[in-house]
């Protein structure tokens, strides 16, 4: 029965009325009573690819019912990611970039997942495991400034992605201690030769991540894709300037990233309540003689 009134949803989420009313309908109809616990769901992902979805999960449900859970960030990778790339996904979370990014990049392309807590990394293995990716390099692993272990603070059932290094309001109460790496140490040991964009969604920890990376992004120059939200580095010990004068100092530019996946330095082509920011190595002006 939760199925089919799952399918239902579905289908009634495909009428612009009520996608427009999603989040109201969630918070109101959904998680109160529990609707769609212990629905799982393989479904059509992005046309061609698969997915194993909890609908009883924020980002899983949001896939199910919207077809993506971040569609502007999708759209970049398509057009910022092509045949033999290297894509680094910190924060991969149930593989929602790693697959499209593994689609983008071919079988002579690399994708490397790092995902730290447990179930969501069993998931993002099932997912790749369902659509037969071969380029993929998953590590149950955290990216930081040190190679070392350290708690990561579980977030609940309902919302695997705010699992954090730092406390938290949708903390389960479980802790698990997790392995962390500097990416520049993994770089060396893989003998990776180019990393063409990293994604970094790591709940507060990005700070740290970009020290673990800092030889990476001055021989290779790769692009950011970076979640900066207020709520989130709150928690952390650095702040979001300090992360974008982190990259600033590197030679990076901010820009913005439009609702359809395009890169724009006019902040009002900012989705509202976006939160994913790009940065790119800025070019060096030339003088003219």
């Amino acid at each position: 029965m939760r199925t089919l009134i799952a399918r239902c949803f579905r289908l009634l989420f495909s009428i612009r009325f009520f996608r427009k009313r999603y989040y109201g309908i969630v918070l109101r109809i959904f998680q109160p009573f529990k609707l769609f616990r212990d629905v799982i769901r393989i479904t059509c992902y992005d046309q061609d690819l698969k997915m194993k979805l909890d609908l009883d999960e924020w980002i899983q449900q949001h896939i199910y019912f919207l077809g993506y859970f971040d569609y502007p960030g999708v759209q970049f990778l398509k057009k910022n990611l092509g045949e033999d790339d290297i894509f680094i996904d910190a924060g991969a979370n149930i593989g929602s970039y790693t697959l499209i990014a593994a689609k983008q990049v071919g079988k002579t392309g690399r994708v490397y997942a790092f995902e730290p807590a447990g179930a969501a990394y069993k998931r993002l293995c099932e997912n790749i495991e369902i659509n037969e990716y071969s380029n993929i390099i998953t590590e149950k692993k955290g990216l930081l400034d040190m190679n070392s272990t350290i708690d990561l603070f579980l977030a609940n059932k309902t919302n695997l992605g705010m699992s954090s290094i730092y406390h938290h309001d949708s903390e389960s109460g479980t802790v698990e201690r997790i392995e962390t790496t500097k990416l520049d140490v993994y770089v060396d040991n893989q003998n990776i030769t180019r990393v063409d964009l990293i994604k970094l969604d790591i709940e507060g920890s990005e700070m740290l991540a970009l020290q673990g990376m800092q030889k990476t992004l001055e021989k290779f120059k790769p692009k950011v894709l970076i979640e900066l939200k207020e709520e989130t580095h709150a928690r952390s010990e650095y702040s979001i300037n300090d992360i974008i004068g982190y990259l600033n100092s590197h030679g990076y530019e901010k820009w913005y990233i439009d609702d359809k996946g395009d890169c724009s330095r006019d902040i009002e082509n900012k989705p509202e309540g976006y939160y994913n920011f790009l940065f790119i190595p800025a070019i060096p002006e030339t003088s003219e003689r």
